[in-house]
C-alpha cells in the first residue's frame, strides 16, 4: 500500500485490483499529493536526522566579512576563506580567498550555510592616563624609580684620563703597528 491508500498496481493501471473498475485518478494530483507529504515532512525530518540542535539560523553577514562554509570540512588542511560580495534577503554572494589572492567567479550561497570568520585578535585599548592628576605622576615617578639599577656608581662621563700620545701608542701590539708595505 502507497500513502495514498493505493496499491502500485491500482496506480499504474488506474483500476482496482479486486473488480478491475476504472479508479478516477489523475497524474498531477497524485504528484502534487506527493510533492505536498513530502514538504510537510521535511522541517520534521531535518531536525531528526540533524546532529544539531536544530536548523542553522540565519548568520548576521554584511559586505566585506571573511566567511567559512559549514560544507568545506576536511581532516587534513584548514577551512578555506571567502570573502562576502553581495548580500540578498536569504542569500549571499561570495569569492574564495587563496593567500591573499581573491578569486574571479562568485558562488550564490544561503546566507545559514556560512558562518563569519571570529576576529583573531580583539583591539587592547590603552588605559588613558591623564597628566593632570596627581596619582598619574606619582605612578609614573615610581615606575622612573624602579627601573633604574641601584649598584651603578655615580661617575662624570665627561672626565678625561690623563694619557699622553706616547703612552697611547706604546700600548698597542706591535701587530697593528707594522707597515703594510715590506721591502
Amino acid at each position: 500500500m502507497r500513502s495514498c491508500g493505493l496499491s502500485v498496481r491500482e496506480l499504474f493501471t488506474q483500476r482496482n485490483q479486486f473488480t478491475h473498475e476504472q479508479l478516477p485518478l489523475s497524474d498531477r494530483d497524485i504528484i502534487g499529493h506527493k510533492a505536498d507529504n513530502r514538504d510537510s515532512n521535511h522541517i520534521s525530518s531535518a531536525l531528526s536526522k540533524s546532529h544539531m540542535k536544530g536548523p542553522l539560523q540565519k548568520a548576521l553577514i554584511s559586505v566585506g566579512d571573511l566567511v567559512y562554509l559549514y560544507s568545506d570540512k576536511e581532516k587534513t588542511k584548514a577551512r578555506p576563506r571567502y570573502i562576502v560580495v553581495n548580500t540578498n534577503e536569504d542569500w549571499c554572494y561570495i569569492k574564495k580567498f587563496i593567500g591573499n589572492q581573491l578569486r574571479s567567479s562568485s558562488y550564490k550561497i544561503k546566507q545559514s550555510e556560512c558562518y563569519r570568520v571570529p576576529c583573531e585578535s580583539s583591539p587592547k585599548r590603552r588605559p588613558q592616563i591623564t597628566r593632570d592628576s596627581d596619582d598619574a605622576e606619582d605612578l609614573y615617578e615610581q615606575n622612573c624609580k624602579s627601573a633604574q639599577p641601584h649598584n651603578i656608581p655615580n661617575t662624570d662621563v665627561h672626565q678625561e684620563l690623563p694619557i699622553e700620545p706616547d703612552q697611547a701608542l706604546a700600548a698597542v701590539p706591535e701587530i697593528l703597528t707594522m707597515p703594510l708595505t715590506q721591502p
